[in-house]
């Protein structure tokens, strides 16, 4: 799934690619199996599991997944739409911050997500040659991109640890307490942030100046959300996905994808220092 279509902002490109499993350049591993398939593809699909969003992930649905994405154009899946973000100034810092979570949740929200793929005729016409129902497969998509995120941030966690083989269920504990820190770290990150904002904005400022900050927030907002995310990825979850690493490979982000997320973790409490200066035009 490719980057284009999704937010502008750097923050939003890279929350939403690590959640809906999008990637960065056409599969050709996959695409080349559809060439060789796409006649009569949709006898041939494993349907996708009537499953809801926490429900226990099989290897059933994964399998389904990839086989879609197999049959539809460039092997790829679709995009995730993205909530446009208002113009509208609002009365208060924290009305924006909710206004701004809402916005993030909402574009992952299945039932959405279907209708902006209804309302594409290309897309609809695809799912509709498949017998692929649009919810679905939106739950099924940002299903499977939680838990490879989840199983990706572990990966590098026990690459820098120099984890060596222990036993699995210490290794679950210790990726829950990082998971856990991680989302810690990136909240007291946001609180620090407001209080430098409300600060900036008690004081004359220009509009290049309000955005500048208020996207330094939008990054930190969707990182916030993205770990909330990965700190409450069940156990099972993980462990399908590990099982099947090779086989989701080739259509979810690799290890690098991560690297920007995690550094931004890692970070201590960054605050966009706005000067009086303004952009050169």
């Amino acid at each position: 799934m490719s980057l284009q279509g999704l937010p502008s902002l750097r923050c939003w490109l890279l929350a939403a690619t690590l959640l809906v499993g999008c990637g960065a350049s056409p599969r050709d591993e996959l695409a080349g199996h559809r060439v060789e398939n796409v006649n009569g593809a949709a006898s041939q699909l494993t349907a996708l599991p009537q499953v809801a969003l926490d429900d226990p992930l099989t290897a059933v649905e994964l399998q389904a997944l990839v086989q879609i994405a197999e049959q539809l154009p460039g092997g790829d899946l679709p995009q995730y739409e993205s909530q446009t973000a208002e113009q509208s100034l609002y009365s208060s810092l924290a009305e924006w911050v909710a206004e701004e979570r809402l916005r993030f949740r909402q574009g992952l929200d299945p039932q959405w997500q279907a209708e902006q793929w209804r309302q594409d005729t290309a897309i609809s016409r695809e799912l509709d040659r498949l017998d692929v129902d649009p919810e679905q497969l939106a739950v099924s998509m940002l299903r499977v991109s939680r838990a490879w995120t989840s199983h990706l941030l572990r990966q590098q966690q026990h690459v820098a640890e120099g984890d060596p083989a222990t036993h699995p269920g210490t290794m679950a504990l210790s990726s829950a307490t990082s998971a856990q820190q991680r989302l810690e770290r990136l909240e007291l990150q946001l609180a620090h942030q407001l209080q430098f904002t409300n600060r900036l904005f008690s004081r004359a400022h220009t509009q290049w100046q309000r955005e500048q900050q208020l996207e330094a927030l939008r990054e930190t907002l969707a990182c916030v959300e993205l770990a909330r995310m990965c700190a409450s990825m069940p156990e099972q979850h993980l462990a399908v996905v590990e099982q099947q690493h090779e086989l989701l490979r080739p259509l979810f982000p690799t290890s690098s994808s991560v690297a920007e997320f995690e550094q931004r973790t890692e970070s201590q409490a960054t605050i966009l220092r706005v000067s009086a200066e303004v952009p050169a035009r």
